[in-house]
């Protein structure tokens, strides 16, 4: 790994359902356990499957891919009742942290989320996933979190302008 001019960002599409399970092995335990919330062993193909399978309104994700592996990814869920209202959630790859790629993922899905007419993004993470944390307090600073049995809750407001690092 060099750096972040080596990693390319765009839209998932169908054709990276085998790069995105391909992910899931080079994922540690303890990644895998910060964006699950739980000992995960292995990620449903279905759930893969929907993944890939986005309507770039409603429901989309962002990819980073370094030599033709997905290296992280960044998803938004609009809720059913309230399409302004969407899930996010982050997971980047371990030999990928802590060099920006989560904070450059989390600024385009924000970008990403207002362009799709959300006006909130709402997360949760572990009280205990400190780096999450951080990235949360660099990249939407301010952000209202909750915390509620050892998991915060993230309520990100978006509005007309981009988001601020």
């Amino acid at each position: 790994m060099v750096g972040l001019e080596r990693v390319t960002t765009r839209l998932v599409e169908p054709a990276d359902e085998e790069r995105l399970a391909h992910m899931w092995p080079r994922l540690s335990p303890r990644t895998v356990y910060r964006r699950f919330h739980g000992p995960v062993r292995s990620f449903p193909a279905t759930s893969v499957h929907r993944l890939v399978a986005a309507d770039h309104q409603e429901y989309d994700a962002i990819v980073a891919v370094v030599d033709d592996e997905i290296v992280g990814v960044v998803r938004y869920e609009c809720d059913r009742d309230d399409p302004s209202r969407a899930e996010f959630a982050l997971v980047v790859q371990d030999d990928w942290q802590g060099v920006g790629l989560g904070g450059r993922l989390m600024d385009e899905v924000l970008t990403l989320a207002r362009s799709r007419g959300v006006t909130t993004l709402i997360g949760a993470l572990l009280a205990e996933n400190r780096p999450m944390l951080r990235l949360l307090q660099r990249h939407v600073p301010g952000a209202p979190l909750r915390l509620h049995d050892g998991v915060y809750e993230v309520a990100v407001p978006l509005g007309s302008d981009p988001p601020r690092r």
